[in-house]
């Protein structure tokens, strides 16, 4: 029988929280690489968890500790998908001292990790927009939405079809595809919207791309935001009406997150603000 979960975080270890987990530290010490080699422990006879992946995905990467601290911090619409593998202390209660552990843990794993993976940026030449009706002249999916799954595969950019297992090609490029839930719908019809763009991704999944590609250098699309499962952001996508895949308009212009920073010229309420 599973043990109950008890939250404890009084006011002073937010204060603690807030005060040794600030931007600047947070950034330097995770690197936005995450884990290769998730480890896992038995909590009850037939269920396995993954500890730290809060959010399920199937690997202990850096999303997991952006997700628990913005629990830990009260942040709205913000869940953990698996309390207990957060529960590093292993004592049923959830605060800053399994946050510790978490980020100590991560970024041991990362060391190991580090010395091998190489980034490797590249960008395309995509139209820039100057205004926002512009922007929405050629976005036909505008909402918000959740990351709900990544994944990765390779495909022939001439035929812009997947590779078989063993097969290579020259013009093969590794694509990240983003599984999202529209929450809040401004244009277009999605439901659920799987978003395609060209590269990896340096904040988490080394072992999958490197898989995939046959070799540690990972392939990553200059100014684009890294996206986290289960955060909530607004997009701005083109869907041909042929194609399972959504794409973006542009790197800068296409991800906003809910804040009131501008990306690209453009705020997410700014966008959201023309539709309405």
């Amino acid at each position: 029988m599973k043990k109950k979960m008890a939250v404890m975080l009084s006011a002073t270890l937010l204060l603690s929280l807030c005060s040794v987990f600030g931007k600047d530290s947070y950034n330097i010490e995770l690197v936005a690489i995450a884990a290769s080699e998730p480890y896992s422990v038995d909590i009850t006879d037939d269920n396995t968890v993954i500890i730290g992946d809060v959010n399920a995905d199937g690997v202990f990467s850096v999303s997991d500790v952006v997700l628990f601290q913005k629990w830990l911090l009260a942040v709205p619409d913000t869940y953990l998908s698996n309390w207990k593998a957060a529960d590093f202390c292993d004592d049923d209660v959830l605060n800053v001292f399994d946050l510790t552990l978490m980020k100590r843990t991560l970024i041991e794993r990362i060391n190991i990790f580090a010395e091998n993976v190489q980034y490797e940026a590249f960008s395309y030449d995509y139209p820039y927009y100057n205004t926002v009706p512009d922007l929405a002249s050629k976005a036909n999916q505008v909402f918000s939405g959740r990351v709900k799954n990544i994944s990765f595969e390779m495909l022939d950019m001439q035929t812009m079809q997947p590779l078989k297992d063993g097969e290579g090609s020259q013009w093969a490029m590794l694509f990240t595809v983003y599984e999202i839930e529209a929450e809040e719908v401004y244009a277009g019809s999605p439901n659920i919207v799987k978003l395609r763009i060209e590269g990896g991704i340096s904040s988490g999944y080394e072992k999958t791309q490197i898989a995939l590609l046959g070799n540690e250098r990972i392939p990553v699309m200059v100014d684009l935001p890294a996206l986290t499962i289960g955060t909530k952001y607004l997009f701005a996508l083109y869907h041909a009406d042929d194609s399972e895949y959504s794409s973006i308009l542009n790197p800068l212009q296409s991800i906003y997150t809910e804040s009131a920073e501008q990306t690209g010229g453009f705020s997410a309420e700014e966008i959201i603000s023309y539709f309405s």
